[in-house]
This record gives structure tokens, C-alpha cells and sequence, in this order.
């Protein structure tokens, strides 16, 4: 008896619950506006750090020579090269990925070319270990990524950083 007692209950309360937002209204287009606007935002700040689609943590992984010429996170598709210049004592990698079926819902191809050079206080140094601090540049990019709901192409890349305090 008091299970039917309780079913009763919670069928009622459940009803008042929904019968209450009901009275919300429709929505005003100001709010889609912000929706749509935040969800590009997010989508654009997605691409621009992702690292399977050729954002900044790819080039971070591209640059910091880790596993230079293994497949990135044991996952076939990437290509890396690197070569260092004696007289410069400049690094330069190239790294090309790509990743999925071009026909197929998600797909990423993209390449970064890149220099560093590691300092110990302004001298330039051959290896990170001997190094307090770094230039990296990015020479050159481009990429393509797809997904359900967007397509991002990016045309062309550049930077030129100076990193301090290397441990």
C-alpha cells in the first residue's frame, strides 16, 4: 500500500515539476545570438590548441623533439624531419600528419615547419640539456580539418618566441 501510496506521490510531484517550466517562454534571439557566438568561440579555440588536428599542441609536440621520429603517441599518419645546421646551430623540424578518411566524417591534414635554437645565456648550444633558454620560430603551416559541423582550413602559420628559465 504505501509503494502505491509513494508512486502517487512521485508522478504528482514530477508533474508540478514539469508543469512549472513550462512558463519559461520563448527564447529571445539575443540569447541564441550569445549561444551561437560562445559556441564558435569554442569550437574555434578547440582547433586552434587540438592536438590530433594541427593546433599549437601539435607544434608544441612537433617542436619539443620528443620522439622526433616515432610515430606521434605510437599512431601512425606523421612524417617528422629534422635537421640541425653547424654554423647557425639551428634546429629546423618538419612534421606533416594526417589523420582520418577525407570522405569520412573526420579527417585532419596539416604540416608545420619549424626552427629552434637553444641558448646558454646568449650563446647558442647544440642540445636542450645544455640550454637556459630557447628561440623557436614557426616558419610555415597549413591544415585542413573536418568534422560533423565545420570545416576549418588554416592557410598559413607563423611565430617567433623567446623562451626563458628552461629546466
Amino acid at each position: 500500500m504505501r509503494s502505491v501510496q509513494f508512486s502517487i506521490l512521485m508522478m504528482v510531484a514530477l508533474g508540478l515539476t514539469f508543469a512549472a517550466c513550462d512558463n519559461a517562454g520563448p527564447a529571445s534571439n539575443t540569447g541564441d545570438a550569445n549561444t551561437n557566438a560562445t559556441e564558435d568561440a569554442a569550437v574555434s579555440i578547440a582547433n586552434a590548441i587540438s592536438l590530433d588536428g594541427g593546433g599549437a599542441l601539435d607544434v608544441a609536440m612537433a617542436a619539443s623533439g620528443v620522439a622526433a621520429d616515432a610515430p606521434k603517441n605510437g599512431r601512425s599518419g606523421c612524417e617528422h624531419e629534422r635537421s640541425y645546421d653547424e654554423n647557425t646551430f639551428t634546429w629546423t623540424r618538419y612534421i606533416e600528419c594526417e589523420r582520418g578518411n577525407p570522405d569520412g566524417l573526420f579527417y585532419a591534414l596539416f604540416s608545420r615547419t619549424a626552427t629552434y635554437q637553444f641558448l646558454s645565456g646568449d650563446a647558442p648550444v647544440q642540445y636542450p640539456d645544455q640550454a637556459e633558454a630557447v628561440n623557436f620560430d614557426i616558419v610555415d603551416g597549413e591544415g585542413l580539418r573536418i568534422a560533423p559541423g565545420f570545416v576549418h582550413e588554416l592557410l598559413d602559420i607563423g611565430a617567433d618566441l623567446h623562451v626563458d628559465d628552461l629546466h
